[in-house]
């Protein structure tokens, strides 16, 4: 990773807030941070970087298979997913894992955006109020 890019990143790093906990999980009755905020608040600030991030490995950890109380299947899946930054420069790695659980087609799709709202928390430090 070049000097450049280390800048860039901490640059945006030193321009991040908290953010609060404006999702709510109805039926386990938490909140918690939406990764569409950090999104609209981060995707601005990248694209004037000329950064971009984006997944070269997504690798299940585990897939789980059970039974709803209709009959239906349940998946719940792990991922480990592996995240690219680079600045067309340089670049370097972001590991984050994701968890999910869908009684429809969508456990993969939530376990990797569980996986990028971490990734880029922990890339920028983005705290939480």
């Amino acid at each position: 990773m070049t000097k450049e890019l280390t800048a860039k990143i901490a640059k945006i790093m030193g321009e991040m807030t908290a953010f609060s906990k404006t999702g709510k999980n109805q039926g386990m009755n938490f909140k918690f941070v939406e990764i569409n905020e950090i999104l609209h608040d981060v995707r601005p600030r990248f694209a004037e970087a000329g950064i971009v991030m984006f997944p070269t490995k997504i690798e299940p950890h585990s897939i789980e298979f059970g039974e709803t109380r209709n009959g239906g299947v349940s998946t719940h899946i792990f991922l480990n997913v592996t995240w690219t930054v680079t600045d067309g420069e340089s670049e370097i790695t972001v590991a984050s894992f994701g968890e999910a659980m869908d009684t429809s087609d969508k456990a993969s799709n939530k376990a990797q955006t569980a996986a990028e709202k971490q990734a880029l928390q922990k890339l920028l430090l983005i705290s939480n109020e």
